[in-house]
């Protein structure tokens, strides 16, 4: 019974799959694992920059468009705050983007210091007009600001890389 026992066990050992056998299926499926996580990463990665790049030219399409406008008061004014009310619902959409990586949160702040930079400037021209004062030197000061952060914004979006 026991030659029986262990010629069956020997049996058995000798007809599974070989070292070499064991180490291609675990090549292979390593291998299947990190290529399929990669391209997801890289896709959501692309997605996500894509999505900053649309947010960022919504907000210089609404900076560069009309940045004065020469109406009477009441057009004026219903312009200016047709300009904030898009850059609120801007704010809205950047707080539903999520970062993965540090350089991404770096990426959303700069673009939030951006869009608040250029309600900022339709907000002074708002309250200028409102109370018809105006200083253009303070309206262009901020124009400035927007502005020089925007190109630094382009600069990172541009050259930023997924990070896998």
């Amino acid at each position: 019974m026991k030659k029986f026992l262990i010629l069956t066990i020997v049996f058995l050992i000798s007809c599974g799959p070989s070292e070499e056998e064991i180490q291609e299926r675990i090549d292979a499926a390593v291998f299947e694992a990190t290529s399929t996580t990669t391209t997801l990463a890289t896709e959501e990665c692309d997605t996500w920059i894509d999505e900053v790049t649309l947010i960022n030219n919504s907000i210089e399409e609404i900076l560069y468009e009309e940045t004065y406008f020469d109406g009477d008061i009441d057009e004026s004014l219903q312009f200016y705050l047709s300009k904030l009310t898009e850059l609120d619902v801007t704010e809205r959409i950047i707080s539903t983007r999520n970062a993965r990586t540090d350089d991404e949160l770096e990426i959303l702040y700069q673009l939030e210091n951006f869009r608040f930079l250029t309600a900022k400037f339709y907000a002074v021209h708002y309250q200028m007009l409102y109370s018809l004062e105006y200083d253009s030197e303070k309206t262009d000061d901020i124009f400035a600001e927007a502005e020089l952060l925007n190109n630094q914004l382009g600069i990172r979006i541009n050259n930023y890389k997924c990070e896998n």
